[in-house]
């Protein structure tokens, strides 16, 4: 088993893997822009070789993006559930920027839907953003405790979500 933290990206993505290791980190998780806004601003590509090649160097593997909190792929809004699947598309792709073969998600909550309906948007805003992205980087839907309205917080929603993904190869 490999451990590690949540690592900020305040200083920049240069300074990831030192923070890491100053913890004795042999795994990471981070954020690539702020995860509780919508907003993002283009990678900085000095940025982007420096923190690749620290990591390459280290012994600290493997590395996982995370995505915002905001995105919720089980939104009954229209304008937030498409806002969700662009934002997911571009974690993806960040992901695959950061060579950060994992992309970890929450769900979403489905408010005033029942939880079918939400397991069936979430795994169409899924696939669909998998189309959208094809690269190799894997989404792992991350469990919940189970507050409110939460998807992810039973072992039978995430099966419903895992099986109704048709690129097998892409979740976990």
């Amino acid at each position: 088993m490999r451990l590690g933290f949540h690592i900020s990206i305040a200083q920049g993505f240069s300074k990831v893997v030192e923070k890491a290791q100053k913890t004795n980190c042999e795994t990471i998780q981070l954020f690539s822009r702020n995860p509780r806004g919508w907003k993002y601003s283009d990678l900085d590509r000095n940025e982007i070789e420096q923190f690749k090649a620290k990591r390459a160097s280290s012994n600290i593997f493997p590395c996982f993006l995370h995505l915002p909190y905001l995105p919720n792929l089980a939104a009954i809004k229209e304008e937030l559930y498409t806002k969700s699947i662009n934002s997911l598309c571009e974690d993806l792709r960040r992901a695959e920027t950061l060579s950060t073969p994992f992309l970890i998600i929450h769900m979403g909550s489905r408010v005033t839907l029942s939880e079918e309906e939400a397991i069936e948007k979430v795994v169409r805003g899924i696939n669909q953003s998998l189309q959208r992205v094809p690269n190799q980087v894997m989404i792992l839907l991350e469990n919940t405790a189970g507050q409110g309205t939460e998807l992810g917080f039973k072992f039978s929603q995430l099966q419903k979500i895992l099986s109704g993904v048709e690129n097998k190869k892409r979740i976990g």
